[in-house]
């Protein structure tokens, strides 16, 4: 007697476990080496058995689908996340994002709530900006440090990590996650600079208001007037506008140079 584990013969053959180590042995006690390929073949071919569909295997974890519900279990087909949700998707690490009730949320891999499932919809945009749709109004959360705006929004657009733009059916404004208004809702536009990851580039946004394009600092103070029928983006102390059908380049103090 010496194996910490055996299973009973089958095809003339049983597994034996000695010291962590999987083998098998013959009806006259010779041992021989699993091969791992094989084993995983028939790792899956166990759960194909027990479950309708598996997929998505991360780090030795696979989402499994049985009777129409969802979870995740292990490579030894063990149960991880009880099959108790309507689908499972991996989010991110160990966050899982998950349909209950018809409703939408995220868990972590010892099934407590990250995201409360009360939404209609959990959408990223990034790794750490998820938009959230509740009863037709939209919010948004801060995956890093957890920091909510509440779906009470028509609209919300993008994030420089601090600061978000969100629309009220009627203009658009920036807030923090704080809840803190930084740009007043009186705005149709409030672009984001992608090449800056900023909203103040240089310290100046460009925006537009009743239909008109300016720039206005952090504070909602005009640096350049509402008065252009459209204006790029500042590029070494340059801003090209576009008014009546003409192009042409404005300095920093609203003077026409080009």
């Amino acid at each position: 007697i010496k194996y910490d584990k055996v299973s009973d013969f089958s095809g003339g053959l049983a597994n034996v476990w000695l010291g962590g180590e999987e083998k098998v042995v013959d009806g006259n006690g010779r041992e021989f080496e699993i091969d791992k390929k094989s084993k995983q073949e028939t790792t899956e071919l166990e759960i194909q058995k027990e479950y309708e569909y598996f997929w998505d295997t991360r780090n030795g974890l696979s989402l499994v689908v049985k009777d129409g519900n969802y979870g995740v279990i292990d490579a030894q087909m063990n149960i991880v996340i009880p099959l108790d949700y309507e689908f499972v998707k991996w989010y991110s690490g160990d966050t899982l994002l998950v349909y209950k009730n018809g409703k939408q949320g995220y868990i972590n891999l010892k099934n407590e709530i990250v995201l409360p499932i009360i939404y209609d919809e959990v959408r990223f945009e990034t790794w750490n900006f998820i938009i959230l749709k509740k009863d037709g109004k939209v919010g948004c959360v801060d995956y890093t440090t957890n920091k909510l705006i509440p779906p009470v929004f028509t609209a919300v657009d993008w994030t420089d990590g601090n600061r978000v733009t969100v629309n009220n059916g009627i203009f658009w404004g920036l807030i923090s996650y704080d809840g803190d208004t930084i740009l007043p809702f009186e705005f149709d536009s409030i672009p984001y600079k992608f090449a800056s990851y900023s909203f103040f580039p240089d310290g100046m946004a460009r925006v537009k208001k009743n239909g008109k394009w300016g720039f206005i600092d952090s504070t909602n103070k005009t640096l350049i007037p509402f008065d252009y029928q459209w204006l790029g983006d500042m590029y070494r102390e340059r801003i090209v506008v576009f008014e009546n059908n003409k192009y042409g380049f404005l300095d920093l103090n609203n003077n026409m140079v080009i």
